[in-house]
């Protein structure tokens, strides 16, 4: 039997509901086989075993939600019986690293510490029989104190001591900040909440990433980030265009991720231009919820026979300032477009990943969408107080047992329900 070593993870104190659902992503985009059962949603860290520190990297290098991994060396309700056990387990603990040099850290959730402190709490660690030296800027070694507080008390819930093995990708959050992008839009997507369901959607090399409803391309951006290649469209080419020199292009040049874009296009969802057989690994997306204005498809004037033309006989579609006519998309049946979508266009084991908004108050009884082909792997829920959305993640079953089902209708009020809450 595969001898498992203990490890802890710390996790980021934000977007608390989508820890589990990334961490289980994670495990299967690196073949890992991962026990959850000690995951507490409102712990900041989370106990689990590895076969090793190799295996710990390839899981937590690409988190978000997540800080870093540690090889768990203690853990205890109080410092003294901590110490008494490092007493007893440090010299062999400590054996394999004692000539690397090194450095102690102090990680605390819900309670701060002046650097007085942290000195006093790094020196009742002295015993443990480290050789090598000691340095702050790059050392071999770093060797955490891991404290859990009660939130607003001075309980100590728990504290804990790890060696590092690695750090996530929480870096990323920074470097793709909104207020630092060339180009973006009204509803370009958060940063972090973009590379959450980039993890959602297995983004990485190799794959084929595609959004529907691309904006300003920050699913784009997130997917490439972790290596896929990645295509989008959208009704609207104004935001494919940009603005002068500003676009989607000058964005992948910023984030030097133009080997990994593929192309946008201008295309109506309602109305596909893409051939039945353009299979793709995974298809994210966040349509537009209809809050600032509702989700538009094209609309074609019956009353016309041919063609409409200007005073010079000159066709308005050919003009370059055309925008064709557009009728209101209920979100419903854009849930059941893009269900559908999925079904025909992702490859076995592929991933539809979208937001879903509903207003809180109908949170018991949401009715989450279903697909015949499609199964749900995940449901994460993120809070606006009367409104809410949930990010979903579905698979696509064996394309060799293809079920060709159609679905006809999805009920999704939502816009309606936001502004008549809004109006009470």
């Amino acid at each position: 039997m595969e001898m498992l070593r203990n490890y802890i993870i710390m996790f980021s104190l934000s977007h608390k509901n989508f820890r589990r659902e990334e961490l289980e992503s994670l495990a299967i985009a690196e073949c890992i086989s991962l026990d959850l059962s000690a995951y507490d949603r409102q712990s900041p860290c989370l106990l689990l075993q590895l076969r090793d520190d190799e295996q710990a990297k390839r899981l937590i290098c690409r988190s978000i939600c997540s800080r870093a991994i540690y090889e768990l060396w203690s853990s205890a309700t109080s410092y003294a019986d901590l110490h008494a056990q490092l007493r007893e387990l440090g010299p062999a603990l400590c054996q394999p690293f004692r000539n690397s040099s090194f450095k102690f850290v102090v990680e605390s959730v819900n309670k701060s510490h002046t650097m007085q402190h942290q000195i006093e709490i790094i020196d009742s660690f002295s015993y443990l029989s480290f050789e090598g030296p000691v340095s702050m800027n790059n050392p071999e070694q770093i060797y955490a104190v891991l404290e859990e507080w009660q939130k607003g008390t001075q309980i100590l819930l728990r504290v804990s001591l790890g060696r590092q093995v690695a750090r996530s990708s929480r870096s990323a959050v920074g470097l793709f900040d909104l207020k630092k992008r060339r180009y973006i839009g009204n509803t370009s997507m958060d940063a972090e909440l973009s590379l959450i369901a980039a993890n959602q959607a297995l983004a990485r090399k190799g794959k084929l990433v595609y959004d529907p409803f691309v904006g300003t391309g920050s699913f784009l951006f997130a997917c490439a980030y972790y290596g896929a290649m990645t295509m989008g469209s959208d009704i609207d080419g104004r935001p494919l265009r940009g603005r002068g020199r500003l676009s989607i292009s000058s964005n992948l040049e910023q984030y030097n991720l133009v080997s990994e874009f593929l192309d946008v296009f201008i295309m109506d969802f309602a109305n596909l231009s893409l051939r039945s057989g353009f299979l793709f690994d995974a298809i994210i997306c966040d349509r537009n919820y209809g809050v600032r204005a509702g989700a538009k498809t094209l609309r074609k004037n019956l009353s016309n026979k041919s063609p409409p033309k200007d005073e010079s006989g000159c066709y308005y579609h050919l003009q370059k300032d055309y925008i064709p006519p557009t009728r209101s998309y209920p979100f419903g049946n854009l849930i059941m477009d893009l269900m559908n979508f999925a079904s025909n266009h992702l490859l076995t084991q592929g991933r539809l990943v979208f937001w879903m908004p509903s207003i809180t108050e109908d949170e018991v009884n949401i009715d989450i969408p279903h697909h015949p082909n499609l199964l749900l792997v995940a449901n994460s829920l993120q809070c606006f107080g009367k409104w809410s959305r949930r990010l979903l993640t579905y698979v696509r079953k064996d394309r060799t047992l293809f079920n060709e089902v159609v679905l006809e209708k999805i009920e999704n009020k939502f816009r309606e329900k936001y502004f008549t809450s809004k109006n009470k």
